[in-house]
């Protein structure tokens, strides 16, 4: 089957849709550009790996839910949406290793959303496994996206992805962050921006993507091993976590799940500037800071909250004396680049 353009779906929303998934990109973009400065030279900065991954996954979320229309649900994960858009009926590109491929996004989007993202804080580790996996996701997704026409909503005729794994490799030291210290880094970093400030260097996709990961990811881990299904969806994760004891920081456990399954479906399925009109007519930008800046710092504190839970109940705090994990002598840096 040749692909073609996305069946039911209205030129002018998969327009608006762009948009939107263009906020997210333009982030992912900035983010990918920073680790490569970091790679390259560790004066930099730390690595942001964590971020990096957990928001090209919400970014390629966002890309097949948009190009998929109506074909795609709710209930609907990240593998589901790639198997959907490169087989059967609703097949719009074509994949040249379509099992290898699958297999790939699938194991990723286990090690990020299935709480093993931080399964060590080792350097070698992180650099060894980590690094790798998020750039070639990275260039995975750009290749997916590369296969449609923004202005038509059509792919573009024979539109096919080649993915082979580039395992790129450090040279020379670098400042590595485990989740929870590159979550506090990202924090930092976004709040040196002044509400006049240029906001072009603001990472907040990057730490809204992460901290959802991250309520997840220790939701899982405070529930148990195969206690869960692996599909299991945010909401019943979070259900079963409060269940088992978890303190929901709401003032009612089940209205605050709701809200931070609403949070989360913003990052996911947002139109950010549907959003902003009906915030009084804002433009996006300002929305941007008004709100959403909000809402994710009310996030990042609930992630902290759970986060501390799990270490008191498991008695494992996993931070070096430092707060760093290095793979050899660097400087200490925090907070991300200094705006030039």
């Amino acid at each position: 089957m040749t692909p073609t353009a996305v069946e039911n779906e209205p030129t002018t929303s998969f327009r608006e849709r762009f948009r939107d998934f263009q906020y997210v990109a333009q982030e992912l973009c900035l983010l990918e550009r920073y680790n490569r400065a970091a790679l390259a030279d560790h004066r930099e900065g730390e690595l942001r790996l964590h971020s990096f991954l957990a928001l090209t996954l919400l970014a390629l979320e966002r890309f097949l839910r948009m190009v998929l229309g109506a074909n795609a649900t709710d209930s609907d994960t990240l593998p589901n949406l790639l198997e959907m858009a490169t087989g059967g009926r609703n097949k719009v590109f074509e994949l040249s290793d379509r099992e290898k491929t699958l297999r790939f996004v699938n194991e990723t989007r286990r090690v990020v959303m299935h709480g093993k993202l931080g399964v060590t804080d080792e350097a070698e580790h992180l650099l060894g496994y980590l690094l790798p996996l998020s750039f070639d996701l990275y260039e995975f997704t750009n290749q997916v996206v590369a296969c449609w026409e923004p202005l038509s909503g059509a792919a573009r005729p024979g539109a096919r992805v080649s993915f082979t794994p580039r395992h790129l490799a450090p040279d020379g030291p670098k400042v590595v962050l485990t989740p929870i210290e590159e979550l506090i880094s990202l924090n930092r970093h976004n709040k040196t921006y002044g509400p006049h400030d240029p906001q072009d260097g603001l990472l907040m996709f990057a730490e809204g993507a992460l901290c959802m990961t991250l309520i997840e990811a220790a939701a899982r881990r405070w529930v148990g091993d195969g206690v869960l299904p692996a599909d299991a969806k945010f909401r019943p994760v979070l259900k079963a976590a409060a269940a088992s004891g978890l303190r929901i920081p709401f003032d009612d456990a089940d209205d605050g799940i709701t809200k931070l399954c609403a949070v989360k479906n913003t990052l996911v399925h947002g139109n950010f500037e549907q959003a902003a009109r009906g915030a009084g007519g804002r433009d996006v930008a300002t929305y941007f800071k008004e709100q959403y800046a909000g809402e994710i710092e009310r996030m990042y504190r609930v992630c902290l909250h759970f986060l501390t839970q799990v270490q008191e109940r498991d008695g494992q705090t996993k931070q070096a004396s430092d707060g760093y994990v290095r793979t050899g002598p660097s400087k200490k840096t925090r907070g991300g680049r200094k705006k030039k």
